[in-house]
């Protein structure tokens, strides 16, 4: 159970470094009622149980392994690069349920944030953030600084956030880490960027929200921004 919830946040942060760039992906075995590309504002991934809002200049997609080579031919035509990064992280099947992609900044990198989804096995957030605090010392050198880990209050509940910075040759990024838990399921919400802003990304977080069992997705094309 301890590997597992390390090993999500690890996952999560090399993905958010490797891939980066303009994004435009769609999942038609997807059956949420939604358009599969989201231009900005509230999603709601009905088959993970949550809904959060992007800001508006950022594109959200929903991944999956079955469905890589449909994202694959949506990129092509538009980032080659990107395609081929996104269809090899996919088909190792890390089990996203939501990406989304920000604007690019003058180095070329896109803040970004992806969510990933594990069941809890007991485990609380204290408990999260202390194996994923330690997890991080794994990554040797790429640390830099250490991590803050401190248990929040946010709309959707306790909550925990986790934050910490990576340098790799060429890139370094600064993440921002926050957990959300049902108390059968964590809800791992990591953005990053080449730099935090000054709320690390809590706005983003703040939209996070539990769907209630039952109710079905928004109709198609009604998606809307938040106030």
């Amino acid at each position: 159970m301890l590997k597992r919830l390390a090993s999500s946040l690890v996952v999560a942060s090399l993905f958010s470094v490797g891939v980066s760039g303009p994004l435009l992906a769609q999942d038609p075995e997807q059956e949420t009622g939604q358009e599969p590309v989201v231009l900005g504002g509230r999603v709601e991934v009905p088959s993970a149980g949550y809904a959060l809002t992007v800001p508006d200049d950022w594109v959200a997609i929903y991944p999956s392994a079955d469905d890589a080579a449909a994202i694959t031919d949506a990129l092509s035509g538009i980032d080659p690069e990107l395609a081929t990064t996104l269809e090899a992280a996919l088909a190792g099947g890390v089990g996203f349920s939501f990406l989304a992609f920000g604007t690019t900044d003058e180095t070329g990198f896109r803040d970004n944030c992806n969510v990933i989804d594990y069941p809890t096995e007991g485990a609380t957030l204290g408990l999260a953030l202390a194996t994923d605090t330690a997890a991080l010392a794994s990554m040797g050198e790429a640390l830099v600084g250490e991590p803050v880990a401190t248990i929040i209050e946010l709309p959707a509940g306790e909550s925990a956030r986790l934050d910490y910075a990576l340098e790799y040759p060429g890139v370094a990024a600064a993440f921002s880490a926050y957990y959300f838990t049902d108390g059968t399921t964590f809800h791992l919400l990591t953005c990053t960027g080449t730099e935090r802003p000054d709320d690390g990304w809590r706005s983003i977080a703040e939209t996070f929200e539990f769907l209630a069992a039952g109710v079905p997705p928004m109709p198609e094309g009604e998606a809307t921004a938040a106030p």
